[in-house]
């Protein structure tokens, strides 16, 4: 069987990624590089794995309390925005126009 020690949710996503995708069909000796990124609601990971045939490892973690899927919602939502304006696109700040650019800036950020 296998055993496993994760101290990371996005490395723990990685190693789903890597068995999904079947990564151990590289050729032999040839390293592959995964890089995973977690935005949770109040915080953001990263985490980077090495992928060696069958072996995976951790070869780096990295994230932050302070920034989570929410404060990276409302930075799309803001440069967006800007885009508009710098573009000379009319953009009506109601409520009903704001909830749908925040609408599809989660959404992108989910395919992101």
């Amino acid at each position: 069987g296998l055993e496993a020690r994760f101290s990371s949710s996005s490395a723990l996503a990685a190693l789903a990624f890597g068995f999904n995708k079947q990564l151990h069909q590289q050729e032999e000796g040839e390293e592959q590089s995964i890089v995973v990124f977690n935005m949770g609601a109040g915080n953001v990971e990263a985490s980077l794995l090495v992928v060696d045939s069958e072996v995976y490892e951790v070869r780096g973690l990295a994230g932050s309390s302070e920034c989570g899927g929410q404060d990276i919602t409302d930075t799309l939502v803001s440069h967006f925005l800007q885009e508009f304006k710098k573009l000379n696109i009319s953009c009506p700040t109601d409520s009903k126009t704001l909830l749908k650019l925040r609408t599809e800036c989660e959404r992108v950020k989910k395919v992101l």
